[in-house]
């Protein structure tokens, strides 16, 4: 026995003795040489350790086994996990074939500072009396906030492109640009803010292109709206969609939205593991967890140069436009489910929806001298939003029965001596409102768009948000009179001026004037018969507001391009509330009062 330990012991002992012996370098394997494919097309898998010199290289998979095998990797910790990369040339793809799209590859980078100061919003000056009024009072605010953004087109191919904007924003403070707060977004998701944020992010392909007819197809998000103003009113946004353009020689072109996926359900994804790390829309309707999505599809067709048919839209134009919109509602948080008691006594939409018809004319006339621009648009608007019915089973119903009316000028005067040029700019805008029975009950949303511009400068768009008519939002149908963020009928008109001295330095100033366009049976019956002091309750004594004068707003701005990248702004802005703001709202804490909202704003721009 003893002489069995004292024979296995011996190697170790020797070993110690030596320790060279145990850090010798072993003999390694030969190294594997990686071959690109004959063809960047052809697929293989990647290189093995031989065995030999002779190692047999390893069989290729042909395209589909290959994507089958891509698509099958997964990982636990994400959605969509990493493929794994082993140690070889060209990871992702042919080098030499991506260096030359690099080269094609178009950018453009943005920096933006701004700061910002407003007082008075609420309409009502400060009250120190009593720490109460204080707090309802004291609205005063100063802000800073950078933007970063970097817009990114890459052609891949003769019919083939890719765009990506990527940007950030963040206020000055508490390092919240450099990610210290896990939210910068008062409106935030389930997973909070987003560190970068996608203005566009689409592909783009050409389907077929000859001397007539040009066929494409974008997918993902992208810009879109009708054309042909500055300010659109009707429909400008940023889509989640499949867009189809056609275009032709003889009769014009066709921009179709196909599919937009306007608003998507949120938590009825929570347990779809695949996507279940995604941020996500989390206004949902309690109890509703099938039909909650709203979709829209429309088409917009330009026409060509009515002025010369065959010719180019340059020099003198007159071009017409037609478009046509339709929304489907699910079971939206503000509507689509009220038959169903917001889910509650049932699982099925209100299957509500609207739609907008309308046209528009573009008149261009450039000069030597001047250039002159105008355009008239008309549209309406048809639709319903389902209510539950009363107990005698009466209909409660409100239609988007409505039209719009707007039109508009701008002349510019290059030159008007040396350093000097001019621009003067009109425009107005006219939608039917809201309207309301005997009983003070709604009955119509009025004229309802697919969400445009915004309305007014510094104050009504810039901070209120200002829109002037109802539209389809991600959550029903926008009609909100009397919020901070009004969405509801109005009319204004608008009218501008601005010289620009060594085209390097604007000076402008801006005018607006809107009325909201709702009305009240019960209020027109009230003030005929001189009883509209036996109004009490607060959701009808409101609709006094309605028709009355929403305010009047002017701006001026100045304008400095340092040099061709960096520009430098500044606005200052003052509202005056009409009679509206003076009659008490339906919404606690939004404006209601009699003084004067201001307004200052600085910023800096670099964009290369």
């Amino acid at each position: 026995m003893a002489t069995a330990v004292f024979m296995a012991v011996l190697p170790l002992a020797a070993q110690r003795l030596k320790p060279s012996d145990e850090k010798g370098t072993p003999e390694q394997p030969a190294k594997t040489k990686i071959t690109k494919p004959d063809s960047p097309e052809e697929f293989a898998v990647p290189g093995q350790q031989p065995q030999g010199e002779e190692a047999a290289k390893p069989p290729e998979m042909i395209r589909a086994k290959k994507l089958k095998a891509d698509g099958e990797k997964e990982a636990d910790e994400l959605p969509f996990g990493a493929p794994q990369i082993e140690k070889r040339e060209n990871v992702f793809g042919d080098k030499k074939e991506k260096d030359e799209i690099m080269k094609r590859m178009e950018y453009q980078i943005g920096f933006i500072s701004e700061g910002a100061g407003f007082n008075n919003t609420d309409l009502r000056k400060l009250d120190e009396s009593t720490v109460a009024t204080i707090q309802n009072t004291d609205d005063k605010m100063t802000l800073a906030f950078s933007r970063f953004y970097v817009n990114l087109f890459f052609p891949l191919t003769d019919d083939l492109y890719f765009r990506v904007d990527i940007f950030k924003n963040g206020f000055w403070g508490h390092d919240q640009l450099a990610g210290a707060s896990t939210n910068n977004s008062s409106s935030s998701t389930p997973v909070g803010a987003d560190p970068f944020n996608f203005g566009e992010l689409y592909m783009h392909y050409i389907i077929y292109k000859n001397e007539r007819n040009d066929v494409s197809v974008k997918i993902g998000r992208q810009f879109f709206e009708i054309g042909g103003e500055i300010y659109d009113y009707f429909l400008k946004d940023y889509i989640d969609a499949v867009t189809f353009n056609y275009a032709n020689s003889t009769i014009g072109g066709f921009r179709i939205m196909a599919f937009d996926a306007f608003q998507l359900g949120a938590d009825p994804t929570l347990h779809a593991n695949y996507v279940r790390f995604f941020s996500h829309d989390n206004q949902r309707v309690r109890y509703f967890d099938g039909d909650t999505n709203v979709l829209r599809a429309g088409f917009v067709y330009d026409s060509r140069n009515l002025l010369n048919w065959k010719g180019p839209l340059t020099g003198d134009v007159l071009q017409n436009k037609l478009y046509a919109f339709g929304a489907r509602y699910g079971a939206v948080n503000r509507g689509g489910s009220d038959r169903s008691n917001l889910g509650a006594s049932g699982n099925f939409a209100d299957n509500d929806f609207n739609m907008m018809f309308g046209t528009r004319f573009l008149f261009n006339l450039p000069r030597k001298r001047y250039v002159i621009k105008t355009f008239a648009d008309a549209a309406m608007s048809t639709g319903i939003d389902r209510r539950l019915p009363t107990a005698a089973n009466e209909s409660q119903d409100v239609d988007t029965n409505g039209y719009g009316l707007g039109g508009g000028a701008s002349i510019e005067l290059p030159r008007v001596v040396s350093t000097l040029d001019l621009d003067f700019n009109i425009d107005g805008l006219y939608a039917s409102g809201s309207k309301y029975d005997q009983n003070g009950n709604q009955t119509s949303h009025g004229f309802t768009s697919f969400k445009g511009s915004r309305l007014g400068g510094l104050i009504m768009s810039k901070f209120y948000g200002f829109r002037p008519t109802s539209y389809t939002d991600s959550a029903g149908i926008g009609d909100f009179a009397h919020d901070y963020e009004r969405k509801a009928a109005t009319t204004f008109g608008h009218i501008g001026v601005g010289a620009t001295l060594w085209q390097k330095l604007r000076f402008g100033l801006d005018y607006w004037l809107a009325i909201d366009t709702s009305s009240s049976q019960l209020y027109e019956q009230a003030r005929a018969n001189g009883t509209t002091s036996t109004i009490t309750s607060t959701v009808l004594k409101a609709q006094d507001r309605l028709g009355k004068l929403l305010g009047q707003e002017i701006n001026f701005t100045t304008d400095f391009a340092v040099n061709k990248f960096w520009t430098l702004y500044f606005k200052a802005g003052i509202f005056l509330p009409g009679s509206f703001y003076s009659t008490p709202g339906i919404v606690t804490d939004t404006p209601y009062g009699t003084d004067n909202a201001m307004g200052v704003q600085l910023g800096s721009k670099l964009i290369f």
